[in-house]
């Protein structure tokens, strides 16, 4: 299932020593892991611990079998039943995820209010255009602004931020944007 690793770039700028400063020593909790590969990144760079947590068994599978010294769990993040998982976590990881979700604005909500977390990492596609929310085949895009104004207003703020481009991902969204463009956002909670 090697879903993400042929994405070199796009692991190279998640992984870099800035951005590594954030979990270093920390319990990671890694939403919407895939294969494991970004969890096992977590530990391999410093991280106390490192969960991950997917919606397809298969994803899950491969995970387990491949890191078996991680935990992996098998949960649909948008049923809103797993505040039980940030309990011990530091730092969340939402890497290539926010876009996938059915209501992606409500789920930032949410996580910028659990009391327990000090860090989210998010990496996204970089849409910064007039709407809120632009539906791209079966991806919800979030305006990176609204992104950022969820968790201003709740009391965080951006410790780093970075524009990026995985040129594999260059198909085109709008004329000003492909999939590639991304972005890695990391709020700390003030």
């Amino acid at each position: 299932m090697d879903t993400i690793r042929y994405l070199n770039t796009r692991w190279a700028h998640l992984f870099e020593n800035k951005i590594r400063t954030f979990f270093v020593n920390k319990n990671v909790l890694d939403l919407g892991c895939l294969d494991g590969y970004g969890t096992y990144k977590f530990i391999k760079y410093g991280a106390n611990t490192a969960v991950g947590i997917d919606i397809d068994k298969r994803y899950i599978d491969s995970a387990q079998k491949e890191y078996s010294n991680i935990d992996f769990i098998l949960a649909d993040i948008e049923d809103y039943d797993f505040e039980k998982y940030f309990l011990k976590t530091d730092v969340v990881s939402c890497l290539g995820l926010i876009y996938l979700l059915k209501n992606p604005k409500y789920f930032l909500e949410y996580i910028s209010l659990v009391k327990s977390i000090k860090t989210i990492i998010i990496e996204t596609v970089n849409y910064k255009d007039n709407q809120e929310l632009l539906l791209f085949e079966n991806f919800k895009l979030l305006n990176i602004n609204v992104i950022e104004n969820i968790f201003n207003k709740n009391g965080w703020h951006i410790s780093f931020k970075k524009d990026f481009k995985v040129e594999k991902l260059d198909y085109k969204i709008l004329n000003n944007l492909t999939f590639g463009d991304r972005v890695v956002l990391i709020f700390e909670k003030n």
